[in-house]
């Protein structure tokens, strides 16, 4: 009992703290990445190799995939005979057949049937549900998912985070966005971040995708969070990379300072074309 009361006292807790304006809005996401890749890896690693293999183990592996071939089945019976619509089964189909059954089932498990009920419970997760989720969940998102309607590029990409406006990435973006028949004031929202927001808000979901130069992409490729569709060399072939900004107060209090700050920009420009060998060398260090 002692369990249960703890158990349901930290997610009131959660509740609590939500609600406080000291926390950012994106605190649940990045506590769940840190659960997902970081405590439930390690809970595996800690209680799975303590288990004995057995027939025994068989069962938290199977039950999971038993339950769901036949509450699916129920489902799709049910839905014909009533004649729900198709968004209906769908929904119904991912929600009555999987369940969290590792946020709040190892906990809950915890709280019932102790310390030794932990890796069976894992199994049953990693196994059944998790893989359930991947494979099962996958089929019955493309199958209901869109209703009717084919996938296009609004229904996909609702948020895409980029540099501020004004910037080279912002204009290359929402031309290519309005030679393609996209507006972007209204078809989706552009968010003004930088690299390492960007990368935060897509791994944490906060995102649909982001227009980013290197190495902001490959490092998101790399982690798993995303991969690469279009170069900003195949929106506009040969566009203008970074520029030279410098204030109006600048140009009038010093023009000889700017004038020679461009003249810098020039020559360092035609010495990375001339010598890139040497330029990588000099950028290496």
């Amino acid at each position: 009992m002692e369990n249960f009361v703890l158990t349901i006292s930290f997610l009131l807790i959660g509740m609590g703290l939500r609600r406080l304006p000291q926390f950012p809005e994106n605190t649940a996401q990045v506590l769940n990445l840190f659960v997902i890749y970081v405590s439930l890896p390690a809970l595996v690693l800690l209680k799975v190799p303590g288990l004995t293999v057995s027939r025994e183990l068989l069962v938290p592996a199977i039950m999971p995939w038993l339950m769901l071939l036949v509450s699916a089945a129920f489902i799709l019976l049910l839905g014909k005979w009533q004649k729900w619509k198709k968004e209906t089964i769908g929904a119904l189909l991912l929600l009555v057949p999987l369940g969290n059954t590792s946020f709040l089932g190892i906990p809950m498990v915890r709280a019932f049937f102790g310390e030794e009920g932990i890796p069976y419970a894992v199994l049953y997760d990693q196994l059944g549900s998790f893989l359930g989720l991947a494979t099962y969940g996958s089929v019955v998102l493309a199958i209901y998912g869109q209703a009717d309607e084919k996938p296009n590029f609004q229904s996909v990409v609702r948020k895409i985070a980029t540099f501020p406006p004004g910037t080279i990435q912002d204009t290359l973006l929402k031309d290519w966005l309005k030679k393609h028949g996209i507006d972007p004031d209204k078809d989706l929202t552009i968010v003004e971040m930088g690299p390492g927001d960007a990368i935060t808000a897509i791994s944490a979901g906060q995102v649909d995708g982001v227009f980013l130069p290197h190495p902001a992409p490959a490092i998101i490729e790399s982690e798993g969070n995303g991969r690469s569709v279009m170069a900003s060399g195949d929106m506009l072939p040969g566009h203008a990379c970074c520029v030279l900004v410098v204030t109006g107060e600048l140009i009038r209090e010093k023009p000889e300072l700017v004038e020679q700050i461009v003249k810098t920009h020039i020559k360092a420009t035609e010495y990375n074309i001339a010598h890139v060998d040497e330029a990588a060398e000099i950028f290496a260090r």
